[in-house]
Order: structure tokens, then sequence, then C-alpha cells
């Protein structure tokens, strides 16, 4: 009796294990945190033509906050992406304190 027999599995999905490939499976999804496309646009749009250099990350926020009133984390995103840094790696190190130099009330 074949697995299309039984009217009741016709509906279900069965998973396909690639023998040899174990492991070794691409992932459902690409690492990282994902750029939102809107967001990348304008940063696109903020930055223009300007030099995508790190000395110029400080001047690249400031601007952002200017602009949105904020630095959300879709535009912080894709502003590590347009200037080619890790995230949230990069962005860690930008927060002004960190809990364990908060101050102790």
């Amino acid at each position: 009796m074949s697995t299309h027999d039984n009217p009741q599995d016709l509906g279900k999905v069965r998973k396909f294990e690639h023998p040899g490939r174990g492991r070794n499976r691409a992932r459902p999804i690409p690492k990282g945190r994902q750029v939102d496309p809107r967001a990348s646009d304008a940063i696109r749009a903020l930055l223009g033509e300007e030099p995508r250099e790190r000395h110029l990350l400080i001047e690249y926020l400031h601007r952002i906050q200017d602009t949105y009133g904020q630095i959300s984390a879709a535009h912080l995103a894709a502003l590590a992406d347009e200037m080619r840094l890790a995230w949230p790696a990069r962005s860690a190190s930008l927060r002004p304190w960190t809990s364990h130099s908060a101050p102790v009330v």
C-alpha cells in the first residue's frame, strides 16, 4: 500500500530529507537582520553621494536623527548595510552606556 492510497494522507506534507546532504541544508531564511527596502531607499536618499566611510558614521547617525527625530532599528540596519558594517555588533558600541556602567540608584 503506497502513501497515496490513504485519503487522509493526501493533504499532509511529507518532509523530504536528501540522502547525503545531512546538516549542510540551506537555511530557509538568510542569516542576520533583514534590511527593510523602504528604509534602505530612505538612507540612500539621505546620504546621497557622500562617501560610505567609517569615520563618518556618527555624522550619518546625527543626520538620521535630525531628519526623522529618532534612529529606528530599520534605519540603523539600512545604514549598517549601506556602509557595509556588521549589525548589530557595530551598533552596540554606539550605546552611551552599558549595563555594567549604569548608575547605581
